[in-house]
């Protein structure tokens, strides 16, 4: 059943895919691009210390999966009638940094975030859950 519902999920995921890449995206469509890392780092000093039953810290995770329901609550207030023009449903996208993306700005300017205090020890495992 498991396997059903996976092969379900993938099929779902080409479906969309194609429809995306068929679609007529007009000037109306709205497309959001989020800074992720930078909603990482909020959500991160935004939230209470949290960890699941294994230890591993999740606060971060749950702050940024907060805020980026909230955005897509926003899209979904949308009228129903243009809910269902899929042209003019609103894209989001998420823009993570590279781990290299620092290289190339200081390489452009040696002090970029020279103030910047070290990523927190409890941070750098919930990166991967959150990508």
């Amino acid at each position: 059943q498991g396997l059903k519902r996976i092969e379900g999920l993938q099929q779902r995921r080409i479906n969309m895919k194609n429809e995306m890449e068929n679609e007529d995206v007009t000037a109306t469509t709205t497309l959001r691009l989020v800074d992720a890392s930078g909603y990482i780092f909020r959500a991160y000093y935004s939230m209470p210390p949290l960890h699941r039953g294994d230890g591993m810290p999740i606060g971060a995770v749950m702050g940024f999966c907060n805020m980026l329901n909230r955005l897509l609550w926003d899209d979904l207030l949308i009228p129903e009638k243009d809910r269902l023009d899929s042209s003019k449903l609103p894209r989001l996208v998420l823009v993570f940094d590279s781990k290299d993306s620092s290289l190339f700005r200081k390489n452009l300017y040696p002090e970029y975030k020279a103030n910047r205090q070290e990523v927190p020890m409890d941070l750098i495992p919930q990166f991967d859950l959150i990508r």
